[in-house]
């Protein structure tokens, strides 16, 4: 698990410059959206608690924690952070409807990486029997990704 979190941990940078330089965001909205990216890490730690407790998923290495290291989180954050600046561009240009498009398109995107990461060799997730924890994976990506948006609009204000 250690290289992969590394990558994650020197990727994730890049991810969010280069998300924030993309969609030309003001420096008030890359702030708002780190700090919606930190309440992503913060929903993230929470979804796998509670994921572990119902057998959703666990991270093999995490024993009774059920969760993964916490530098992880903080990664994943950042890189959430970069991602949202591009829903609030889509939701800028397309309205509700792309707001609801992108969320869903990230959920799909993430059940999709996770079940590819849990088949891999070495895997670092384990998803328990069944469609239910493939259903709260793309939950949790929603709703998480939902509150990242949702901090960062707070905070920067509407959609300009």
């Amino acid at each position: 698990m250690e290289g992969r979190l590394l990558v994650s941990l020197l990727a994730s940078p890049f991810v969010f410059a280069g998300c924030a330089l993309a969609t030309r965001a003001p420096l008030r909205r890359a702030a708002a959206a780190l700090a919606g990216g930190a309440a992503f890490a913060a929903g993230n730690l929470g979804w796998d608690v509670l994921a572990h407790a119902a057998g959703w998923w666990s991270y093999p290495t995490a024993g009774v924690s059920g969760h993964a290291p916490l530098l992880w989180y903080g990664a994943g954050g950042l890189s959430a952070a970069g991602v949202s600046l591009i829903g609030w561009r889509v939701t800028r240009r397309f309205g509700a409807r792309g707001a609801v498009a992108f969320l869903a398109l990230f959920a799909g995107y993430c059940v999709l990486r996770d079940q590819r990461v849990a088949a891999a060799p070495g895997a670092v997730i384990a998803f328990g029997p069944g469609a239910v924890p493939l259903l709260a994976d793309g939950a949790a990506a929603l709703t998480l990704m939902a509150l990242a948006f949702a901090v960062q609009r707070t905070l920067a204000g509407g959609l300009r």
